[in-house]
């Protein structure tokens, strides 16, 4: 799974890129560790259940956080994505031109 930290919640892989460094930006000036959002755009894995696995994993080490409070993909506009994300308990939050969002709940 690759991630991105953030305090907004990106429309696009570009605006992900924009916000994650804002947010390192803004964090090392304050001496802090990142967004408050960890925003994952790729889940990946040859083993069927894999990224089930994996999402299990990151949500273990985001509750064990200090700065992350959300976990919020950034994902593509496919049937696949939708069903692995909703099949796993995350929550659709927004439809943009060219992905989705959905989160996953933290706390």
């Amino acid at each position: 799974m690759c991630f991105a930290y953030t305090n907004e919640i990106p429309k696009s892989v570009d605006e992900l890129e924009k916000l994650s460094t804002d947010a390192f930006l803004q964090s090392a000036m304050r001496d802090q560790s990142g967004g408050q959002i960890a925003i994952a755009y790729t889940v990946w894995s040859k083993k069927k259940g894999g990224g089930k696995l994996i999402v299990k994993e990151v949500f273990k080490k985001i509750k064990k956080s200090n700065h992350l409070n959300r976990l919020v993909t950034l994902s593509p506009l496919t049937d696949m994505a939708t069903k692995f994300h909703t099949r796993n308990g995350a929550k659709l939050i927004q439809i943009n031109e060219k992905t989705q969002n959905f989160e996953y709940k933290v706390i």
